[in-house]
């Protein structure tokens, strides 16, 4: 998603600011610093504090040292899921983005074998499942949890190659479901022929809970939503640019549309039907599984899937609280002979992988009932913790059509794609506020393929961002003790102390420099123009060429394939033109800017705004009050650093009087409506649930998520001839009974 070929990343554009105060000299040397990146997260109720940026292997498995080579490039167990970001002269950023934590203060993984097409083959998994979310290793209940493929082996790359190395994504590609005895559920619908396929690509898994319920019964009501969704109706219809897809079910209406969709082939949706310009009696399951607005990738499917299993009791009762007695008690009846039948195909499915039993033995299979009488027990769905029961049926309240109401998270916008990037991978603390700033800006190609915004507009809005983020950089560099001042900082010195002149005119001809490539690029930018409108001209001449060989065989799919592809490249390169003419455009604000910056220093700098415990501990309250994406574990055990951070945070979510920069940010629409873009052939997505944010929900990165929706981190699996058991393995240090009684917490209803 990202783009940083725009701006050039020399070793010197962007110097640390730890400079060294010599007050006889008034010639500070440059300290170059390791940067490393600490990562606060919570160790289920615990902050984790220690061990943060190593991996160790709990449980009773380890990676053989041959796979470590692989997925490390060493034989180090600690370097495991860890991700480096090269700066250039011996300075690294280390990002623990695959970690999660595995008990007394550790990040690490849980290593569990698997093997495919083998009936005992997820034991290590079922049996640590079963234990974790039951008490007893053989419970042999149903399970459902979430797995997420990912890319370990994409272990490093230079800060300007992010996008490469897939980190917008966390190194996450894939989200599925599995549901025990070795069985994954996905979109596409035979992805993997629904078996884990981990070899080089491994799996974590997670568990999906509900404050106040017990997990079997939320195991169970979700798995039921999602046999239906994936069984019925030969499965989801996966996207073509499945990265670039919509996401429709931003609120609970929906959801709800989806389902009874799915289930009843006469539901009619009027409003979409004369939106979208289709006969008022077109069938809404023809548009789900027909029109590319409404194809399902992989994370929509789990997504939905939870949605609708955290909301939709399945029992008759359930289907009654929200569609009313008659439609409630048909739809009911309806799902329960789809669930039946779709139980049925899969155990006859998998008595013929295995072999079981003989060819009529296997027609003889019946379905499973839907097990009303065990989800009876779930009396609180979302919708009635988050909407209330004063207008039933639910279906009549207009509330179900607000935004994420009673949904498990908040879809996701670019913006919050965009932010989440810069706090894990570009975060200006410690890679410099000039890479932070560029990384920024580099969204600007991006921001206008996906939603049709202007660069322009793009940028006037970026600045406020940088300008926030330099601010609370001049308070962070001046904020750090220094040998020279025998420990003091430059922050605590009095008003008109030359020193702080000193620093301040350093800090600056570093920040000038820095910025050099947009500062001084007016020519690199323009030559950059006129070689793009050279490439657009003769790609445009080998697609003349190529549509009248189409015009003669219109069936010649390669020919096709090749046409598509000029195009888009026609197009990025139109789209890098207009970000490349904006970036001219940019460089009067942006000098007018870090002069308006320079003229605040001395505030800045004022003893009064010294970064410190002290000085965020009045602010943690309207942190917590605007529900930041960041952990407070404890104010008085930030680093100078995380205050730095926290303080941009809250600086960007504060609102300036209806809304804050964030809100801006998140509420930018597409340029064309979502009804209209078909006509016009255009496509703009506003929406994202990506597999990643199932991840950072886990680590507490994603705080937009319903309070009462825990996600759990419990494992990873991967392909058995990987593995190896630990020779010293010692269950007294495993976690595994601190997970079975935090998901038994959970559970417990007041």
């Amino acid at each position: 998603m990202l783009h940083n070929n725009l701006f050039f990343y020399p070793s010197t554009a962007a110097p640390s600011y730890n400079q060294s105060i010599n007050l006889k000299k008034h010639n500070p040397n440059m300290k170059q610093f390791n940067l490393i990146f600490i990562f606060f997260t919570y160790m289920l109720a615990t902050p984790v504090v220690a061990f943060l940026n190593e991996n160790f292997f709990q449980g009773k498995y380890t990676l053989k040292n041959d796979t470590l080579q692989m997925y490390t490039n060493n034989s180090n167990p600690q370097n495991y899921g860890i991700f480096t970001i090269d700066l250039g002269n011996d300075q690294k950023v280390v990002v623990p983005d695959l970690l999660y934590p595995v008990g007394n203060n550790r990040m690490g993984t849980r290593v569990l074998p698997v093997v495919d097409e083998d009936l005992d083959g997820s034991i290590a998994v079922d049996k640590l499942l079963n234990e974790i979310m039951y008490g007893n290793a053989d419970a042999q209940k149903e399970i459902f949890s979430v797995i997420l493929y990912n890319h370990p082996e994409i272990y490093a790359s230079p800060f300007e190659k992010l996008n490469d190395a897939l980190r917008t994504e966390m190194g996450i590609t894939h989200a599925g479901a599995y549901i025990g005895g070795g069985r994954t559920r996905n979109a596409p619908v035979d992805y993997n022929d629904r078996m884990w396929e981990v070899a080089g690509y491994p799996a974590h898994i997670y568990a999906v809970s509900l404050k106040g319920e017990n997990q079997e019964v939320i195991n169970n009501n979700i798995l039921v939503s999602l046999r239906i969704l994936n069984g019925h109706n030969g499965g989801p219809v996966f996207p073509k640019d499945y990265k670039f897809d919509y996401f429709r079910t931003f609120n609970l209406k929906e959801v709800l549309d989806f389902y009874r969709a799915w289930i009843d082939p006469e539901f009619i949706r009027a409003d979409v039907n004369q939106a979208l310009g289709f006969p008022p009696n077109y069938p809404y399951i023809k548009l789900l599984k027909e029109h590319a607005g409404f194809k399902t990738y992989c994370n929509e499917h789990i997504t939905i899937a939870i949605n609708l299993g955290l909301n939709l009791v399945h029992t008759r009762q359930g289907y009654i609280d929200i569609w009313g007695e008659k439609v409630g008690s048909d739809l009911f009846k309806k799902a329960q002979t789809i669930f039946k039948e779709v139980t049925q195909k899969e155990a006859q499915a998998e008595a013929k992988i295995f072999n079981l039993m003989s060819e009529e033995e296997i027609s003889q299979i019946e379905g499973k009932e839907i097990p009303f009488e065990l989800l009876e027990n779930f009396s609180r769905p979302l919708w009635k913790r988050r909407i209330g029961v004063a207008i039933l049926p639910l279906y009549n309240n207009q509330k179900i059509e607000n935004f994420s109401l009673a949904l498990a998270w908040k879809p996701e916008t670019t913006a919050d794609i965009m932010a989440d990037f810069i706090r894990l991978y570009a975060n200006f603390t410690k890679v410099t506020v000039v890479r932070s700033s560029f990384a920024i800006l580099s969204f600007a190609k991006e921001i206008y393929k996906r939603l049709g915004i202007l660069p322009d507009e793009f940028n006037n809005l970026a600045m406020q961002f940088i300008e926030k983020m330099i601010k609370q950089d001049i308070r962070l560099q001046s904020s750090r003790p220094s040998a020279e001042l025998n420990g003091f900082t430059v922050a605590s010195l009095r008003p008109g102390h030359p020193v702080k002149k000193i620093f301040e005119n350093k800090y600056f001809a570093a920040l000038t420099k820095g910025f050099a490539p947009l500062l001084l690029g007016k020519s690199n930018l323009q030559a950059g123009i006129k070689s793009s409108q050279s490439a657009i001209k003769e790609l445009k001449s080998q697609l003349a060429l190529l549509e009248a060989k189409l015009g003669a065989d219109e069936s010649n799919k390669d020919l096709i394939k090749k046409i598509k592809e000029l195009k888009e490249q026609i197009k990025d390169l139109q789209a890098a033109i207009l970000v490349m003419n904006s970036q001219i455009k940019l460089i009067p604000p942006f000098e007018k800017m870090l002069g308006k910056i320079k003229l605040a220093t001395p505030k800045l700098t004022h003893p009064k705004n010294i970064l410190s415990n002290k000085s965020l501990s009045n602010q943690r309250k309207t942190a917590m009050m605007l529900k930041l994406n960041e952990d407070i574990p404890d104010v008085a055990k930030l680093s100078l650093d995380d205050l730095a951070w926290m303080s941009f945070a809250i600086d960007v979510h504060k609102k300036d009087g209806t809304l804050s920069l964030m809100d801006q940010a998140r509420n930018i629409q597409p340029k064309v409506a979502f009804n209209l873009q078909f006509d016009k052939k255009t496509k703009y997505v506003q929406y994202y649930s990506p597999p990643s944010i199932i991840h950072k929900i886990a680590l507490n990165l994603y705080r937009d998520k319903d309070a009462d929706v825990i996600i759990t981190a419990l494992g990873t699996a991967f392909d058995q001839e990987e593995v190896e058991e630990k020779i010293d393995y010692d269950r007294q240090d495993d976690n595994i009974d601190e997970l079975t009684q935090w998901l038994k917490r959970i559970g417990f209803r007041e």
